[in-house]
């Protein structure tokens, strides 16, 4: 229940713009399907706001985990891929590695195995974290790359 008060904060600013609106709801219903392709602006504000600090603890949380994985997917793809300065911003958060391997055996695996390996593509503090919890695909690949 504590994510969900850390939270409160930042659902109370997501009602204020229709987009935000829609975005909270179509993953509470778990229709993502891209809600915020096109909404720059308001992924603008949850960084803003620090959402981030906020949503990776829920990440942690069994009952909330496929949600904010699903927020954090959305929230780190802007119009050409992924968000560069929204992938540096969620690596400053240490647990966030750590809680996205946890999920690798459940059904948000996919989204959080991409999202790893984002994270880990250019920050080998990152692909030390993933190793530290027994994921042990970035190190793989950062061996065999040289």
């Amino acid at each position: 229940m504590m994510c969900l008060a850390l939270m409160r904060p930042h659902i109370n600013l997501a009602l204020q713009t229709p987009q935000l609106i829609n975005m909270v709801i179509n993953l509470i219903q778990g229709r993502s399907a891209r809600v915020f392709h096109d909404e720059s602006c308001a992924k603008g504000r949850v960084f803003e706001s620090q959402g981030i600090d906020h949503i990776v603890p829920c990440i942690g949380q069994s009952y909330l985990s496929r949600i904010a994985v699903e927020l954090l997917f959305e929230l780190l793809h802007d119009h050409s891929g992924w968000n560069i300065s929204a992938s540096k911003k969620l690596s400053e958060q240490s647990d966030a590695v750590l809680f996205l391997v946890m999920l690798l055996n459940t059904e948000s695996a996919e989204k959080a195995e991409e999202i790893l390996l984002q994270l880990c593509n250019d920050d080998d503090s990152n692909i030390i974290h993933a190793a530290a919890a027994n994921w042990y695909k970035p190190l793989i690949n950062r061996l065999v790359e040289g």
